[in-house]
């Protein structure tokens, strides 16, 4: 309803690439535009009727062809290198990195513990391991979406038992400029259900075992980074663009106010 308003020119459709498309339910950190017309303002006037004149993303909106300078156009260029700035680092910081390194620390521990014997230890942690897979696979049925190319949904089934599902999401995501819905259900699988499981194994493992000092650090630093994907999983109920059971939550974009809630819903999850 609120893009059937926007005026077809070049600088709204500049400004429009950062949106996410409609029928994809997205979490990516987007331009302060895209956050102000996603927000709670219901009615936005991008005409310049009306429209707040002190605020320079709605009032650009509005500018003729003939009214935009060198400045504006830096200026835009600016605002379009910052959001996809934000949108790489959430796809290879946040899903690529924070992902894998779950995963190969989690694989350092099983060989850890089969070294000390403790297979009901490894045998735990690949439990956790394939809950997380049959819970990703059970959400891909929900969040593929219909203009998803079949060859997409082939690669994806195909590589999610190898765990290598993540990469090729990324990939995808980064080619199409959105981050695939499927991509938040796989973090989510690995940080809610993979990442509970490990922590609650290894920090067993490390009170009732005797381990060497260099098999404690690797143990620590890995429970640590799954209470951070726990932390992080609960985090999203906070997001506008996530919430939870249909309900937005507070933040938009990168907002400093979850970095503050992140520091409650990290003893909340270690507790």
């Amino acid at each position: 309803r609120r893009s059937e308003r926007l005026p077809l020119s070049v600088h709204a459709l500049a400004a429009a690439m950062s949106r996410p498309h409609a029928h994809r339910s997205s979490t990516s950190v987007g331009s302060p535009l895209c956050e102000r017309l996603k927000g709670g303002e219901d009615e936005v006037d991008v005409n310049g009727t009306g429209a707040d004149e002190s605020d320079p993303l709605l009032k650009s909106l509005s500018m003729k062809p003939e009214e935009r300078d060198c400045c504006y156009e830096i200026w835009l260029f600016l605002q379009f290198m910052q959001y996809k700035f934000l949108f790489l680092v959430e796809i290879w910081g946040v899903f690529f990195l924070g992902y894998y390194l779950d995963v190969l620390l989690d694989l350092k521990m099983m060989v850890t513990f089969a070294q000390y014997g403790d297979d009901h230890f490894v045998f735990a942690t690949l439990l956790g391991v394939g809950i997380a897979v049959l819970f990703t696979l059970v959400e891909m049925t929900n969040w593929l979406q219909p203009d998803d190319p079949s060859w997409m949904t082939l690669v994806v089934g195909f590589l999610l038992p190898f765990q290598l599902h993540v990469f090729f999401l990324c990939g995808y995501s980064t080619v199409q400029g959105n981050p695939h819905p499927l991509l938040h259900s796989s973090k989510l699988a690995e940080s809610a259900i993979e990442g509970t499981v490990s922590a609650l194994v290894q920090t067993y493992a490390m009170i009732s075992r005797n381990m060497a000092w260099e098999d404690l650090q690797v143990g620590l630093i890995s429970v640590s980074t799954s209470f951070i994907s726990i932390t992080w999983a609960f985090l999203q109920f906070d997001r506008r663009e996530k919430g939870m059971a249909g309900l937005p939550g507070v933040a938009e974009g990168a907002d400093p106010m979850l970095a503050v809630v992140a520091l409650f819903r990290l003893p909340g999850g270690t507790s």
